[in-house]
């Protein structure tokens, strides 16, 4: 679908409606925004943890577990991530063994009483809603203690970032198996970022520019400056975490709710052809910017991305709750890889919604097998 282009003064009242408190977010998870009453016009492309909370507890099951240990964050994500899971666990017909919550500030003596609970306890797998900024100080802990062989269940902060995964607690995560965001292609995003060059006017390019390759371009101000830039470097042969586009997870919820607003906007602004045979196009007048019938647009979008993917968001403003399942699986060289393992798709009936490939599944006590 076509975005019309607007003279100046139509771009500027454009800005304005957007920079309201009407948004689209592609971060936020906390449950509380599908309060359609406390936020009547929050939209977003990425799953509440509702959601996902639920989706932990039906993976549990589904492999048969049914005594387990929880640890969160103690913060809004993990406090409400995990008792969400607990409720739904008792669904499922899981019990729960313990709940502790920890936190990266948190004084060493907490953090070892959590582990003395996690050391005393029977439950061998452990579910952790925890931000990849928090599980650190556990798994240090842990570590010091030689506490290997727990079964890991990750919610998506931690499960995705390589940072834990390959620090020097990975042995004591092997075999983690959880929810991320969907990885997705975005065509035409590699070429376009390594055609970008700093003859652009965008500061940001610049800076981007001399961080890569370890230069400074030419100005009135440097002109004395030996480790100047050759004008002949390319972004193109560079490989590092700007130009590789092939772990686009929370991107294409950036992606996505671009598109929404812009679908939005074209909807309520475009123009449309006349329903007679009088020439040229039916506008709306942009003067009449009233945010509400935006907001109201944004409730009706439904449409697909180019890399096929369906989006559209419910009467709370919530999309569809997908989740690649990922395990730690250690490679060849020792490190971790990330290997999908499975998918989880809210939107399918309840029997349909867990699914797995022909992958096999590393587990903690370093048995493997195909996935259910």
């Amino acid at each position: 679908m076509p975005i019309e282009v607007r003279p100046p003064e139509v771009i500027e009242s454009v800005n304005d409606l957007i920079q309201s408190d009407r948004r689209v977010s592609h971060f936020a998870t906390c449950a509380c925004l599908s309060d359609r009453k406390k936020y009547p016009s929050f939209f977003r492309t990425v799953p509440s943890d509702y959601y996902q909370s639920r989706a932990l507890a039906k993976l549990v099951r589904h492999f048969g577990w049914t005594w387990v240990g929880a640890i969160c964050s103690d913060n809004d994500y993990g406090n409400n991530g995990i008792n969400e899971f607990i409720i739904a666990a008792k669904e499922e017909g899981i019990c729960v063994e313990y709940s502790r919550a920890i936190f990266k500030t948190d004084p060493r003596e907490k953090i070892l009483k959590v582990v003395e609970t996690i050391r005393a306890s029977t439950s061998k797998v452990i579910v952790a809603f925890v931000a990849y900024t928090d599980i650190g100080v556990l798994l240090k802990e842990m570590a010091l203690q030689n506490m290997t062989g727990f079964q890991w269940i990750g919610s998506e902060s931690w499960i995705s970032n390589t940072n834990p995964a390959n620090a020097q607690w990975q042995h004591l995560l092997k075999g983690s198996v959880g929810f991320a965001m969907p990885k997705a292609q975005i065509k035409g995003l590699g070429e376009f970022l390594t055609k970008l060059n700093p003859a652009s006017d965008v500061f940001f390019y610049k800076e981007l520019w001399e961080t890569i390759f370890n230069c400074k371009l030419l100005t009135q101000e440097n002109a004395d400056i030996k480790q100047r830039c050759k004008s002949n470097e390319s972004l193109s042969q560079v490989e590092n975490l700007y130009t590789d586009v092939s772990e686009l997870r929370i991107a294409n919820n950036i992606y996505k709710a671009v598109y929404a607003v812009a679908y939005a906007l074209h909807k309520r602004y475009g123009c449309s052809k006349r329903d007679s045979g009088q020439e040229g196009p039916v506008c709306v007048n942009i003067s009449d910017n009233n945010p509400q019938q935006v907001v109201n647009e944004l409730t009706k979008i439904h449409f697909t991305t180019r890399s096929g993917e369906d989006v559209y968001l419910d009467e709370n403003g919530d999309p569809a709750a997908r989740y690649e399942v990922l395990n730690w699986q250690q490679g060849k060289n020792g490190e971790i890889m990330l290997v999908k393992v499975g998918f989880y798709d809210g939107s399918l009936q309840t029997h349909l919604e867990l699914s797995f490939n022909n992958i096999s599944i590393a587990w903690a006590n370093n048995k493997s097998q195909m996935g259910p």
